[in-house]
């Protein structure tokens, strides 16, 4: 019975071990980069629309930046932009600094604790507190609809910018999410997505039914040994 008992244990150890897993929620490649999208305070901060269909936990958000210097960016995650959001939209926010670099450069933002979106929809919002002192600052763009990446749990809508059309249409300096954006189109080309990732946390991945059945069977193994005198070691 002793090899039997090893075999048990074998399986009730792989089910702990598949049943947690990091992944990408939603997002689009990083190699299909056409351009990026100025943000200044002077003209322009741009946001990235989400619709999300389910309850999801979010433990990181990645970018993909460009740069010519380190000018600072403020990043905000909101459920509402413009005229009708406030300062109870905004769910997350961060500061950092545009990469000293151009396009092709991946910013990862990392919440305190993982945030938990309801279903509804949200925005990627990116402002500064700078007018280009070192170079253009931007926002990574694909070329394809192709390059945004399958989820079933959100889907990417269209981008948008705060470029001056009006008096009105300036950039909102202290509360950028409260800027009036526009929908992106320039000439024959509107970008389809900025590149960006939401990225799951390991720890609240539920089994797997593989890994299940991998349990089940070895408590079925256990439950069948006539002398339970046997230990994992």
């Amino acid at each position: 019975m002793k090899p039997l008992s090893v075999s048990v244990c074998g399986l009730i150890v792989a089910s702990v071990l598949t049943s947690a897993h990091a992944g990408t929620i939603l997002g689009t490649t990083y190699t299909d980069t056409v351009g990026n999208l100025l943000v200044s305070n002077g003209c322009c901060f741009v946001e990235q629309q989400i619709q999300i269909n389910q309850t999801t936990q979010v433990s990181a958000i990645d970018l993909g930046l460009a740069g010519n210097g380190a000018d600072p960016f403020n990043f905000y995650l909101t459920d509402a932009i413009g005229s009708i959001a406030n300062a109870n939209s905004v769910l997350y926010q961060a500061s950092g600094a545009f990469p000293n670099g151009f396009s092709g450069t991946i910013t990862t933002l990392t919440p305190a604790q993982t945030l938990s979106l309801q279903p509804g929809t949200y925005y990627l919002v990116l402002a500064t507190t700078v007018q280009d002192l070192n170079g253009p600052d931007g926002w990574d763009y694909v070329g394809s609809l192709n390059d945004v990446l399958p989820s079933s749990v959100v889907s990417i809508h269209g981008v948008g910018d705060t470029q001056t059309r009006a008096a009105s249409s300036f950039p909102n300096v202290q509360s950028p999410w409260e800027s009036n954006f526009f929908p992106v189109v320039g000439g024959a080309f509107t970008p389809p997505a900025f590149e960006f990732d939401l990225q799951s946390p390991s720890s609240t991945a539920t089994p797997e039914p593989a890994s299940w059945l991998l349990g089940g069977v070895g408590l079925i193994g256990l439950l069948l040994i006539q002398r339970p005198r046997f230990s994992c070691r």
